[in-house]
C-alpha cells in the first residue's frame, strides 16, 4: 500500500448533514464538529430560542446552516425537513438521528399507556419517519451515512424508565436491519450508545430535582454525579464532544468499511461483551 497517497483528514466539505435534536447538547456538538469539517447543516429542533442561538454560534464559525423548527413526533414534520434541506442544498449525504429523551419518568408500574406512546413517538418513530423520508436522497449520495444515537441503557437497562430503554434498544435493532437492506446502495448505518453525558438536559435535571426536593443544588449535583459515576470504571461523566468526534469519524471516508455496528461511549459502564 502506498501510504503517501492516503488522506487521513475528515474532509466532509460540501456534504449535507441533517441533525435532529441539533440545537443543544450532543446534537449541537455534532453540528459544530461536522460544520468544522465542511458540512452544510440542516438542524432540527422544537424550541425556536435554542435553534436561533445555535444558528448564531455556528454562523460565527462560518458554518452554513438552515433551521427546521418542528416536532418530529408529528408525521407531517419529517417530509418538511427533507423538503427544506433539498430546497437549500439540493442533496442529503448524512442523517444524524439524535432526537430523543424522557417525556415522562417512572418505574414500570408507574408508567401509563400514554407515557409509553409518547416515548415511542419521540425515541423511535421520529427516527423511523425521517430515515424513511431521507433514503431516496441518500441513495443518490456518493458517501451516504445514517448514524443513530441510542443509549447505554439499550443494552443495560436500569430500574426506572423502561419506556426509554426499550425504544433505545429498538434503535439498535433498526440500525442492524437498515445496514443490511441499504448496503446495496452503499448507505452505511451505524449507532452510538452514549453513557451519562454532561449536557444542558443533565443540568436542568439537577436544578429541577433540587427544586422538587428542596435541597441545595450543589448537594443534589454531588449526589447524582456520585450515583452515575460510581458504576462507571472511568469514574466520570462524558462530554458531548466525545460523542461528536466518533460521529465525525463515522461520517468520513475513513469509516467506509463500517456498517451495522453499535459503539458504546460510556466510560466502560456497559459490562456485556
Amino acid at each position: 500500500m502506498n501510504y503517501k497517497n492516503q488522506n487521513y483528514s475528515y474532509n466532509l466539505k460540501g456534504r449535507t448533514a441533517i441533525i435532529t435534536g441539533g440545537s443543544s447538547g450532543i446534537g449541537f456538538a455534532i453540528a459544530r464538529i461536522l460544520g468544522f469539517y465542511g458540512c452544510n447543516l440542516s438542524i432540527v429542533g422544537r424550541e425556536p430560542k435554542k435553534l436561533n442561538l445555535s444558528k448564531k454560534k455556528l454562523k460565527s464559525l462560518n458554518i452554513k446552516i438552515i433551521l427546521n423548527n418542528c416536532d418530529l413526533t408529528l408525521p407531517e414534520s419529517a417530509p418538511k425537513v427533507i423538503e427544506s434541506t433539498i430546497q437549500e442544498y439540493k442533496k442529503i449525504d448524512i442523517l444524524i438521528n439524535n432526537v430523543g429523551g424522557l417525556p415522562s419518568s417512572g418505574s414500570f408500574l408507574d408508567l401509563t399507556d400514554e407515557d409509553w406512546i409518547q416515548s415511542f413517538q419521540l425515541n423511535l418513530m421520529s427516527n423511523i419517519r425521517i430515515t424513511k423520508a431521507a433514503i431516496p436522497y441518500l441513495q443518490k449520495s456518493k458517501a451516504p451515512r445514517i448514524i443513530n444515537i441510542s443509549s447505554f441503557v439499550a443494552k443495560q437497562p436500569g430500574n426506572f424508565n423502561p419506556h426509554y430503554s426499550v425504544f433505545k434498544a429498538g434503535i439498535l435493532n433498526l440500525t442492524k436491519h437498515l445496514s443490511n437492506i441499504l448496503a446495496i446502495d452503499k448507505i452505511l448505518v451505524n449507532s452510538i450508545s452514549p453513557g451519562n453525558i454532561v449536557t444542558e438536559n443533565w443540568n436542568d435535571y439537577i436544578t429541577k430535582k433540587s427544586e422538587v426536593e428542596r435541597i441545595a443544588r450543589i448537594q443534589i449535583e454531588k449526589q447524582e454525579n456520585k450515583r452515575v459515576t460510581e458504576p462507571t470504571p472511568l469514574k466520570r461523566m462524558g462530554k458531548p464532544i466525545e460523542i461528536a468526534s466518533l460521529v465525525a469519524f463515522l461520517s468520513s471516508d475513513q469509516a467506509a468499511f463500517i456498517t451495522g455496528e453499535n459503539f458504546n461511549i460510556d466510560g466502560g459502564r456497559v459490562k456485556t461483551i
